[in-house]
């Protein structure tokens, strides 16, 4: 069910496809969840910055701290049956969840 998921995350997040704000997405991963492979994840995408783009560091790093520290504070977004709240606006999944941005 993550994959199924995961671009949901991002909408609720509001980070983007950016190597940077993926991290943050799996930064909020691993703070939900938990995991492992959210972990390792991160770790990739870090050797990516440090080898490719260094200058982009401290934007990763910050990433990771926002994704990690909006997934301590939110409420259990695991088991959140989408397709019920499907019709709700964004704002309020996320008061509902305790996202804020």
């Amino acid at each position: 069910r993550a994959r199924q998921v995961h671009d949901i995350w991002h909408a609720l997040t509001g980070f983007d496809t950016s190597v940077e704000d993926e991290a943050g997405l799996q930064a909020f991963t691993l703070a939900q969840t938990n995991g492992s492979f959210p972990l390792l994840i991160i770790a990739l995408f870090g050797l990516h910055i440090v080898f490719f783009r260094p200058k982009d560091s401290f934007k990763f790093l910050d990433r990771i701290s926002d994704g990690w520290i909006l997934g301590r504070q939110a409420r259990p977004v695991f088991g959140v049956k989408w397709e019920e709240i499907w019709d709700q606006p964004l704002a309020d999944v996320r008061r509902i969840l305790s996202v804020s941005l």
